[in-house]
């Protein structure tokens, strides 16, 4: 429907001073005019009135002085009379009428004769009377009068009298400019009057509240306006200073509220940004700032997408467009690469008056470290169950193992030197070695061990390592080599230090199998300062032995790099890895204070870098391989007791020292060693039992032992353990701990040395 326009007036625009000024001004000039005009009119018939009255004067006094005259026909003496009379001020003219109408005598002031012989008889209804006084006209500027002239009840005729106006119009005139200068001097000081007690009693306050309302317009509310009497203004005065009062408290609460808001939004230490429907950020809280490295008040109106991901199109999966078409919260993990972190997104609705999710509240959650420590949970989980399954695998395998390797040393000691046999055998222990390294690297992985740290020169280790290799690789794969003996040892076990060296060599090979190569491997020191050490995972500053794997496989691409020391992570083909070398290695490393890194680019090779710390000496040291002993006599006659739950390990066990002059009592079950050590305490010089048996362990025989036989020495042996090592060195009658497979060269040095350490305290 058209809406009409207000139609504006001429005063629409102007102040209200003036136009009540106006309004007095034209209030006043109608009432004087209607003064004026009144005035006029009662002027104009006063006059009149005056002049008729005057006029009946005249002409009664000629009427009563012209009977005698008439009667005698004396005409000079009514000309006379006339003249005089004509003479006086206001007297138009003079006329005496006979009764038959004829003019007998007149004294004419500039009146035309027709105005004359307009004069008719008066009446017959006013003869008789006194006076008969008849109006026939009143000419443009004189009034006629006519009076009879009668005697002893004759009429003889009549006397006619006009009266000029000019005198009455001059005293009119003078009196309506004296009325008009008196009524516009008492308008002019009403109208002053009325504007001051206007300006003073309504204006004043009017202007007073039309400056406070400014203002407060302007947000000063400071100033109250003046509130002066008792009367409608004051009243309005005092509502509006009750309204700014309770508008300043409105304000003063709705200030600390947006205080309080503002401190509970930066107090967050979560991301929050206010978003519209566009996804345009509207505010954003401190935390947002500092995680995002940058100034709060830089992320607003900028697209959330630009912020996170600097994209031009929203985040896939993003809960935002869903809160907004559903109007209910969503929430979502989402990784941005960019900035290296990952954000749970929770998203909420914020409604407007009508009740519609205008905008939404976006709380972004960094979850990179949880997620980290969720990975690392995870992975422990798995470490655990490893190390479950490890502990059983390492039990029985090595139970298993300490057969083969017995066995085959005792036949390496009685084949002939040089011969095939010999050669066979030693391959069977060599095999058997190196199943023992693949119980010791799930071990290594699963569980603590406690290192054996020695000073460890690396380059008799490597050159070791290569030459093993070079036997097994295919001479489609090159191998160079750069090893500085000037390089600094390190404190390191030097069987982890050879699994590394070894696990990153094998996955080089691997990576050459099909093509071919050339595998590098340089070892040579370094010093690491402050600012090498920032890309090295913040190792500290120092020399560093840095052994440099370097292979021109098929290399590895970026996504595989960001996992590739993760457990269980591989790329080889199926039964060709178990995701578990690496993982290792890495730990290795990291446990020896070092750092491992690796660069490679598909189609290219691979790059692996170890950093171990350097010691301060410097020299070569003849290898282990090189150290000789010498042969210790390991035969004796003692009645030994020994105690295993595997028939294979008990009855090598029993063969191997037989063979060597002991008397052996074996027993595969704990409790019927027990029950005849109980009763027969002192028939044995040692016990050597296994760790993990049924009830009782062999931890649990120690104990029992301790109690029947204080001084009987015992040596503990185990596949796998999970039991401190420092209960087993502080216990009183455990000697020595040996792991298996057994080596039996060592079984025997180790039985005898507790059999004569036990003699030496006797």
């Amino acid at each position: 429907m058209h809406k009409e326009k207000p139609i504006k007036t001429f005063s629409a625009g102007l102040p209200l001073s003036v136009k009540f000024s106006l309004y007095v001004f034209l209030i006043i000039i109608l009432v004087s005019f209607i003064h004026f005009f009144v005035s006029y009119k009662n002027q104009k018939i006063r006059h009149l009135s005056e002049l008729k009255e005057e006029g009946l004067i005249i002409g009664r006094q000629i009427a009563s002085s012209v009977p005698n005259l008439i009667a005698s026909h004396n005409y000079l003496a009514m000309e006379k009379v006339v003249k005089e009379i004509g003479e006086y001020e206001g007297v138009k003219y003079v006329g005496i009428l006979a009764a038959n109408e004829q003019c007998i005598a007149a004294w004419i002031n500039d009146l035309d004769d027709e105005s004359l012989s307009n004069l008719q008889r008066p009446s017959d209804a006013f003869v008789h009377h006194d006076i008969l006084l008849d109006f026939r006209k009143i000419a443009g500027s004189w009034v006629d009068i006519s009076v009879p002239v009668v005697y002893t009840d004759k009429y003889l005729g009549r006397v006619i009298v006009g009266m000029s106006f000019k005198s009455g119009v001059d005293k009119t005139n003078t009196f309506l400019l004296r009325q008009f200068l008196i009524n516009g001097l008492m308008a002019l000081l009403l109208a002053g009057a009325i504007y001051l007690f206007f300006w003073k009693k309504i204006l004043v306050p009017i202007y007073r509240l039309n400056h406070a309302a400014k203002r407060m317009a302007e947000g000063d509310l400071s100033r109250p306006v003046e509130v002066v009497g008792n009367d409608e203004i004051s009243r309005v005065s005092t509502s509006f200073n009750e309204m700014m009062l309770a508008r300043k408290k409105a304000e003063d609460i709705s200030r600390e509220t947006q205080k309080n808001w503002e401190r509970l939004f930066n107090a967050v230490d979560d991301l929050v940004t206010i978003q519209d429907p566009e996804m345009k950020i509207l505010q954003a809280n401190r935390a947002a700032g500092n995680i995002l490295e940058k100034d709060s008040s830089e992320l607003v109106g900028k697209y959330c997408y630009q912020v996170f991901k600097c994209g031009d199109t929203a985040c896939e999966n993003c809960p935002g467009p869903k809160t907004f078409s559903d109007e209910k919260p969503h929430s979502m993990d989402i990784e941005y690469k960019n900035l290296n972190k990952t954000f749970h997104l929770s998203t909420f609705p914020i409604f407007d008056e009508k009740g519609k999710c205008s905008k939404l509240a976006c709380i972004a959650r960094d979850m990179t470290e949880a997620k980290h420590l969720e990975a690392q949970y995870r992975q422990a989980q798995k470490m655990e169950a490893i190390g479950t399954l490890a502990g059983g695998i390492a039990h029985d395998f090595n139970n298993i193992l300490t057969p083969i390797v017995g066995y085959a040393e005792m036949i390496a000691v009685e084949a002939e030197a040089g011969s095939k046999l010999e050669m066979e055998i030693n391959q069977i222990i060599k095999a058997s070695r190196l199943a023992k390294q693949l119980v010791s690297q799930i071990l290594t992985f699963s569980r603590p061990r406690t290192p054996e740290i020695q000073k460890l020169y690396l380059q008799p280790l490597i050159k070791d390592i290569l030459k093993l290799m070079r036997s097994s690789v295919p001479t489609t794969i090159l191998f160079d080599q750069m090893i500085d003996p000037a390089c600094a040892p390190v404190m390191a076990d030097l069987t982890q230090v050879h699994q590394v060296i070894m696990n990153i060599c094998t996955n080089a090979y691997h990576a050459m199998e099909k093509e071919g190569g050339t595998l590098s491997v340089n070892c040579y020191q370094v010093y690491v300062d402050s600012e090498k050490s920032r890309f090295l995972n913040n190792i500290p500053k120092g020399n560093y032995a840095l052994i440099k794997i370097e292979d021109t496989g098929t290399g590895i691409d970026q996504k595989s790099l960001e996992h590739i020391f993760e457990p269980f992570f591989t790329t080889k083909e199926e039964g060709k890895g178990t995701g578990m070398g690496l993982s290792v290695t890495h730990r290795i490393v990291s446990d020896h204070g070092g750092t491992i890194t690796v660069s490679s680019e598909p189609g290219k090779g691979s790059i692996f870098c170890v950093y171990l710390p350097c010691v301060e000496t410097v020299h070569v040291a003849e290898s282990e391989q090189e150290k000789k002993g010498d042969k210790v006599d390991s035969t004796g006659n003692e009645h030994l007791m020994v105690v295993d739950d595997s028939s294979d390990v008990l009855e090598l066990e029993t063969l191997v020292l037989e063979q060597s002059g002991y008397r052996v009592s074996s027993y595969e079950e704990s409790a019927k060693a027990l029950e005849v050590l109980q009763s027969h305490p002192n028939d044995f010089s040692l016990v050597i039992t296994d760790m993990t048996m049924p009830k009782p362990t062999g931890l649990d025989l120690a104990n029992e032992i301790l109690k029947i036989s204080p001084d009987l020495p015992i040596i503990l042996c185990t596949g796998y353990t999970n039991i401190d090592i420092e209960v087993i060195n502080n216990h009183p009658s455990i000697k020595a701990f040996l792991q298996k497979p057994l080596q039996l060269s060592n079984f025997l040095k180790t039985v005898r040395e507790v059999l004569d350490e036990g003699k030496s305290h006797e």
